[in-house]
């Protein structure tokens, strides 16, 4: 236990300070009960200021926002709250406002060539979060929150939603805890709806249709969000549908080589997949949260024509006809999927509706970047300059956040999220910011893959 003032004897002024120093009989320890005794004392002085700073800040309605408080007087409130040692009161609070993304799951298989994160395979001995590190984060602030009245999770860039994952699909969502245990995409989310009051997000670009895990897991997910109660705890459940997945873009790599067989292979594969996640889909799809999310050019964007609007109707076209091919070969045999003809035209209806929508308000990547610009064609195109100026514009900001003087000002419109093993980032569409600070997780001293680009600036505590 850490003594928090030492007493010593009165010592004559003429003793030499080295025989103090080494005459360890002339300190008094104190007791085991008189140091409790003095914490005891430190902890209620807390509490006195905390309760006087509270009624103040109640008659103005901010008696539970962080940012009204005067913490280094408080200083001491989170001691023995676990995930937080370490951290000051001041570093909980810049990490909780705007804490977007508690990464479970890290790496994706569908390398899509617009993913804005750069997603790559996940690493095999470190990929996820370990269930009690989760668990302790959420825990971690319900308890100082029931310590302090105070959240400490709070927004002030009116986040939408809460995220699980930045670089990988939520499908691949299936962490262990220490016992073995799996714990998949529903369990998780509803511990954080249940403390934040927010909703989840759930995307997924489909999974291999011989995967037996991914289609069970698939199965459990869909079937737990087809209660109204549950599906009220995602802002949306997602398909994503994009000419950039690697399985197209390497379809279009064999068309360009004359391998044109292997090429349509391909391209029946990802038809086929989209396909089976959307029939596997079926019983939430006509409720509000299910989104079909489609991606692509604008037609008039330059050396894009594979992965272009036009590109993209014939993909929505093949997925809509092979929807309907299962839909007529179901009802022949064991209606999996279709009750009648009926139940099989109004699904095709409503997939009518949730496919007409197009976006092409894209996040311009590097690799994106070095597509459209290859000097083949000039960038005429007007919507796609502007996409290419948020990039600038982010880089202008960016500049300027390194200089101010606080962190916590107007200038910080960046959101933040914890990686598997702890560590603080900052992000927005272009750019991840590290930062030292690092929660006390099980598993903070494994190497996980770096989220940061690659400007080396990292978060300094002192400007919190």
């Amino acid at each position: 236990m850490k003594i928090i003032n030492s007493r010593y004897k009165y010592q004559p002024n003429n003793q030499n300070k080295t025989e103090i120093s080494k005459n360890k009989s002339i300190y008094i320890q104190p007791s085991f009960g008189n140091s409790i005794q003095v914490l005891e004392k430190a902890e209620k002085r807390i509490r006195r200021k905390l309760s006087i700073q509270r009624l103040i800040l109640s008659f103005i309605g901010r008696d539970k926002d962080p940012y009204y408080y005067n913490l280094k007087s408080i200083e001491g409130i989170q001691n023995g709250i676990k995930i937080f040692e370490g951290l000051s009161l001041k570093e909980i609070r810049f990490l909780g406002q705007d804490l977007h993304t508690i990464i479970t799951k890290r790496g994706c298989y569908n390398k899509c060539l617009h993913c804005y994160a750069g997603a790559q395979k996940p690493k095999k001995e470190f990929s996820e979060i370990l269930f009690e590190d989760f668990k302790s984060l959420i825990d971690g602030f319900e308890k100082l929150k029931t310590k302090s009245g105070i959240n400490f999770m709070t927004d002030k860039n009116q986040i939408s939603y809460r995220s699980l994952v930045y670089d990988a699909d939520n499908i691949d969502i299936g962490i262990k805890d220490l016992r073995g245990n799996i714990h998949e995409f529903p369990e998780l989310n509803k511990m954080l709806y249940n403390y934040t009051g927010q909703k989840g997000i759930f995307d997924t670009s489909g999974w291999t249709i011989n995967s037996k895990m991914h289609q069970q897991r698939a199965e459990r997910i869909v079937s737990y969000y087809t209660k109204d109660e549950n599906i009220k705890e995602l802002y949306q459940f997602n398909i994503s549908i994009n000419p950039f997945h690697s399985i197209l873009v390497k379809s279009n790599e064999l068309q360009e080589k004359g391998y044109e067989e292997k090429a349509e292979q391909l391209y029946k594969v990802y038809i086929e997949r989209i396909a089976n996640a959307i029939l596997t889909c079926k019983p939430i799809l006509k409720k509000e949260e299910f989104n079909l999310i489609i991606r692509a050019f604008n037609n008039s964007t330059p050396n894009m024509e594979k992965y272009n609007k036009s590109t993209v109707e014939k993909i929505l076209k093949d997925i809509k006809k092979h929807i309907y091919k299962i839909g007529k070969l179901d009802l022949k045999t064991d209606k999996k999927y279709f009750k009648n003809e009926s139940d099989l035209n109004t699904t095709m209806k409503v997939l009518e509706e949730k496919l007409s929508y197009i976006d092409t308000k894209m996040v311009i990547t590097s690799k994106l970047k070095a597509l459209i610009d290859d000097g083949k064609k000039p960038l005429t195109d007007y919507k796609t300059m502007l996409l290419i100026n948020r990039k600038y514009e982010s880089d202008m900001f960016f500049d300027m956040f390194k200089n101010d003087k606080k962190y916590n000002s107007d200038l910080c419109k960046y959101t933040k999220m914890v990686d598997i093993d702890g560590r603080l980032y900052l992000h927005d569409n272009y750019r991840v910011i590290p930062t030292n600070i690092q929660l006390n997780f099980i598993n903070k001293n494994k190497e996980s893959e770096s989220l940061s680009n690659k400007e080396i600036f990292t978060i300094k505590k002192e400007r919190l």
